[in-house]
């Protein structure tokens, strides 16, 4: 039994911090949708991706030069394409023809794209296609924010607490491709945490 590759931390971990006697897996599977949960709920109020995942994303590229990816940071781009109306194909934009901050996400168009004589992203209807890697670190990695990973660990113990008492319990609800356990809202002072990454979206 493990948690899902992209949650922040590992059914290992979740159980030594408990902590769980090595021999007791009675309770793992609710572990488990607990762990899932939280980390999918901390992802959904802040609007970021903590634990490195791949990407395909669609953008309307509003004639800029520069475009603003979803999730950051970035740890690579794959692959950016661009075309100029829904009908045509997408043409590869070379590597070489554009920077990357990849801190704050932000794509820069340096020369223009050959074949399209372009030297701005278009305001069409997915103009530009790019896939990317995009987080802070794998599961468990001392790269992902420690103050988020430690607010997780308390928020699952929290939860745990919780179910063990029969205050809720470790279900899952299958939403828009995700599985939520259903689980209480964290402490304030966890919230205050999760919070402090809140991305703002204009």
């Amino acid at each position: 039994m493990a948690t899902k590759a992209t949650t922040l931390f590992s059914l290992a971990v979740v159980r030594a911090y408990i902590p769980i006697e090595s021999s007791n897996t009675k309770h793992d599977d609710a572990l488990t949708k607990i762990a899932d949960g939280v980390s999918e709920r901390i992802e959904s109020w802040t609007g970021r991706r903590f634990v490195t995942r791949n990407l395909t994303e669609y953008y309307e590229g509003r004639n800029r030069p520069n475009l603003q990816l979803r999730t950051f940071p970035v740890q690579s781009i794959t692959t950016l394409k661009i075309r100029l109306t829904t009908s045509d194909t997408y043409v590869l934009v070379p590597a070489g023809d554009y920077d990357t901050d990849l801190r704050l996400g932000i794509v820069y168009l340096k020369n223009t794209v050959p074949g399209l004589s372009l030297d701005v992203f278009p305001n069409e209807f997915k103009a530009v296609e790019v896939v990317y890697s995009a987080g802070w670190a794998a599961q468990d990695a001392s790269g992902l924010p420690q103050d988020i990973y430690q607010a997780g660990l308390e928020y699952i113990k929290f939860v745990y607490q919780r179910w063990q008492t029969g205050l809720i319990f470790a279900a899952s609800s299958n939403f828009s491709n995700m599985s939520i356990s259903i689980i209480p809202k964290p402490p304030a002072d966890l919230q205050a945490v999760f919070d402090l990454y809140k991305q703002v979206r204009f």
